[in-house]
């Protein structure tokens, strides 16, 4: 049984970033036999519900041939997946490494030789604040947490340095930002150097994305910036890597961007 259905995650509270509102997230379920696979679906990524589901439609010959095996050959099958969209592809992997555990009769962690007692700490994202009475609101239930993303790009760079000054003040875990493509250069410019003294773990995607060259540019009008800059959708395959290569000081990895484990080349 191939199958694959929509999976609306609705959020708590609305999520606002430099891109927008969202109040749901329209993800989609895979299910290839006794395994599940999950496509993300930000609305700012080109990839829709019906581009997965075509895909998985397209590749359904080849996932049933996979069933027969036991145990199954996960990086053969994924090696003969065709190029397409890359959260339809992370989540066929998913499943199939799924049912690869399954037959194995043990979790993934165990397979893969991993101790889930030294998991790297994730952070927890706070959308963009209407106000810092809203702020107060958010930090009062999340101080505890050992590591907090802010979302900022919110059309004001004071007001952007405003939510970072106010959460340093009650908080004193690790802190990064994400603006989501949300500055210019300019702002870019200034709001690094504002933030500098707030011991920030990175600065994440600060311009848009659709230009590389500009990293570079922000890169030699920030020479002494002590703050990691960290590209994430800037970051849609290796060669924007390479492109990025002495701009930035990471990169945002995620399986709906790279495809998974063994994303065939394009």
């Amino acid at each position: 049984m191939i199958r694959v259905t929509p999976l609306p995650l609705l959020l708590k509270h609305p999520f606002r970033i430099a891109h927008g509102t969202s109040t749901v997230r329209n993800n989609a379920l895979i299910e290839i036999g006794t395994g599940v696979g999950e496509a993300a679906l930000p609305p700012y990524y080109p990839t829709t519900f019906l581009d997965v589901q075509a895909y998985v439609e397209s590749v359904s010959d080849l996932l049933e041939s996979a069933l027969l095996s036991n145990p199954l050959d996960v990086e053969y099958v994924i090696n003969q997946l065709p190029a397409g969209p890359s959260p339809a592809i992370a989540a066929i992997d998913m499943a199939l490494h799924d049912i690869w555990g399954q037959q194995l009769g043990h979790p993934l962690y165990r397979l893969f030789g991993l101790n889930p007692n030294h998991i790297p700490v994730s952070s927890y994202a706070l959308p963009i604040p209407l106000s810092l009475t809203e702020l107060d609101e958010q930090l009062s239930t999340i101080l505890h947490f050992p590591f907090l993303k802010l979302k900022l790009g919110s059309g004001d760079a004071q007001f952007d340095e405003a939510i970072v000054r106010r959460t340093r003040e009650q908080y004193r875990g690790l802190l990064c930002v994400d603006v989501n493509g949300g500055w210019t250069i300019d702002k870019a410019v200034k709001s690094i150097s504002a933030l500098s003294d707030l011991d920030l773990v990175f600065i994440e995607q600060p311009i848009r994305p659709e230009e590389n060259d500009e990293w570079h540019l922000l890169k030699r009008l920030t020479p002494n910036n002590r703050i990691p800059l960290f590209a994430d959708e800037s970051v849609q395959g290796p060669d924007d890597i390479i492109e990025l290569a002495g701009a930035v000081s990471g990169i945002n990895i995620k399986l709906a961007k790279c495809g998974g484990s063994a994303r065939p080349s394009v």
